[in-house]
């Protein structure tokens, strides 16, 4: 019971040490209150009328413009370019980890856009390449580009 007890502090400590240093946008708003987004969440940020509007997975929240005094990021260094890996299985190539929203192309060699999608609300696009015709294409999603071969 013991180690297990331990086992669970150490794996909270490691949660919190990591959450402090991950890169964060800081919106300080005129009366001092601040907003503060991990962006590995990937907060999704629009201006409607005279608000800006905040949103991801977590929060969904709006803020008016005029209210805001400044914002910054935290932890910039932390940043880092994401790479997504595709699981190929069975006829689909799946991606996971893309943000809410981003579209992915499928393109034929001669640049011709074969298929488009939209990734979900839970950051999954899933092409069925089986329903392709035989031959080469080129998938990207996000930051990432891959050549499947279909048979």
């Amino acid at each position: 019971m013991k180690k297990l007890l331990t086992s669970v502090i150490l794996m909270v400590f490691a949660i919190l040490a990591h959450a402090n240093y991950d890169a964060k946008l800081v919106i300080k708003q005129k009366s001092g209150n601040e907003t503060v987004l991990a962006l590995s969440t990937n907060p999704i940020i629009t201006f409607v009328g005279e608000n800006m509007k905040i949103e991801n997975e977590f929060i969904n929240i709006s803020i008016p413009i005029d209210d805001v005094d400044n914002y910054r990021v935290d932890n910039p260094d932390r940043i880092d370019e994401q790479v997504i890996k595709p699981i190929i299985t069975k006829g689909h190539v799946i991606f996971t980890g893309i943000p809410r929203g981003t579209t992915a192309y499928v393109y034929t060699p001669d640049g011709k856009t074969k298929s488009t999608q939209k990734a979900h609300d839970d950051g999954t696009i899933d092409f069925n390449i089986d329903s392709f015709p035989k031959g080469t294409y080129i998938i990207k999603a996000s930051n990432n580009t891959i050549k499947v071969t279909t048979k």
